[in-house]
């Protein structure tokens, strides 16, 4: 009778062992996991019909709060000559699977009236130079909330690549 009893404790701990240590596996590769970002370097037209180019790195890491993270690197011709500015992420939204949305503050600029904050929105449709990856900037004068913004992808990529990972 003991050695029965004896039998089924042994077993119950090692079961429990097992299932706190797979438990305690997942929850550090859950923290650990790459999350959502998105990266490229574009060139594409503005609405305005003037040439732009950007390159950009932004990501968020789950189950870790305010780690939305990235830089900006965004350049257009406009009409008084070259505009550009540089600015820090601290919001990152992916949409769907192809496509996010993600804006922050405004670091660095050649024009002192060009602060504030931007929102940039990117849909990653396959190949570059084929199924038209698409990209949207703006520069904002508040910032753009819990969404990151509103704008939707827009402007299509006319040279370099994009990409939105998961």
């Amino acid at each position: 009778m003991k050695s029965q009893f004896r039998t089924r404790r042994i077993a119950l701990v090692g079961a429990l062992t097992l299932t706190m240590s797979l438990t305690a596996g997942l929850a550090l590769a859950q923290n650990n996991a790459s999350g959502d970002k998105s990266t490229g370097g574009v060139g594409y037209t503005q609405m305005s019909g003037f040439a732009a180019r950007g390159s950009f790195n932004a990501h968020h890491t789950p189950n870790n709060p305010d780690t939305d993270m990235g830089q900006v690197n965004f350049d257009g011709i406009g009409p008084a000559g070259l505009i550009s500015y540089k600015g820090t992420v601290d919001c990152y939204n992916r949409l769907s699977d192809n496509s996010a949305r993600f804006s922050g503050v405004v670091t660095e600029s050649n024009d002192p009236m060009m602060r504030g904050f931007f929102e940039v929105v990117v849909a990653d449709n396959g190949t570059p130079g084929r199924n038209g990856d698409l990209i949207s900037q703006r520069l904002l004068t508040m910032p753009a909330g819990s969404d990151c913004g509103t704008a939707d992808p827009a402007r299509p990529v006319e040279s370099g690549n994009l990409v939105v990972h998961h």
